[in-house]
């Protein structure tokens, strides 16, 4: 037989090449994400945080709501497994308000470098829940993540106050969140999921944002807005969508 030949060539296999295929997308997706989080930082100094969450889950829905009929008609705005969809969709509407509330009071390179210990959470979660292999190098790479976050929070710490432990918490929440998407994956499609948790996103804020209005909570109660502030509020939901997709 030739060397040449495609029998004697390695092809790599399937669940190799789906892995770059996912490396790809998670790598393009950490690019597209952090110009969510600089606008929602632009944002906070108009509006409250809880309003710039809100259109962010609200305008994801806008945006998916159309491609999700086309693409897979009107049995694709409704999950297989709801419940689970749901607990996807409050986890990252709650880390979400965590973080940008964090943003709001601390520079967005601290929130971020502090909200990165999310693959280390992530990576532990998957070994104790997922039951996936972790390597030495994995189990390295968790205690330096730790520490790397440790050093940035002290001194943040000492400038904000408790805030700064808010980007942690989402961190967690978040990786929550990705380990529930692992486990739902495979009964409803990602544009499914991802709309589900738009409008579980979009429901419970807004019924949050209600709640300050009776309360009455200047700080926290919405504001009509400029144009400027609805086109970014859009802007905010439309990188979402597409950066959660992939």
């Amino acid at each position: 037989m030739s060397l040449n030949s495609p029998a004697a060539s390695p092809q790599p296999s399937s669940d190799t090449a789906r892995a770059a295929q996912g490396f790809l997308l998670m790598a393009t997706a950490m690019i597209v994400l952090p110009g969510m989080d600089a606008t929602a930082k632009y944002l906070s100094t108009s509006i409250s945080p809880l309003q710039v969450t809100w259109g962010r889950f609200f305008f994801q829905t806008v945006v998916l709501l159309p491609i999700i009929i086309v693409i897979e008609g009107w049995r694709g705005l409704w999950p297989n497994r709801l419940a689970g969809n749901v607990a996807r969709g409050a986890l990252i509407a709650i880390a979400s308000l965590m973080y940008f509330t964090a943003v709001k009071f601390m520079p967005l390179a601290d929130a971020m470098a502090i909200f990165f210990v999310e693959p280390m959470i992530l990576t532990l979660l998957s070994a104790l829940i997922l039951k996936e292999e972790v390597g030495w190098r994995r189990r390295i790479a968790v205690v330096v993540g730790f520490i790397g976050a440790m050093i940035v929070i002290r001194p943040s710490f000492a400038d904000v106050g408790p805030v700064a432990l808010l980007p942690l918490a989402a961190a967690t929440l978040f990786s929550f969140y990705l380990i529930l998407t692992r486990r739902l994956v495979t009964s409803d499609s990602g544009l499914t999921m991802q709309f589900v948790a738009g409008v579980t996103g979009a429901v419970i804020l807004s019924a949050v944002l209600g709640g300050t209005v009776v309360l009455d909570l200047p700080d926290l109660r919405p504001s009509a807005g400029t144009p400027k502030v609805w086109a970014l509020l859009f802007t905010i939901g439309f990188i979402a969508a597409l950066g959660h997709l992939m």
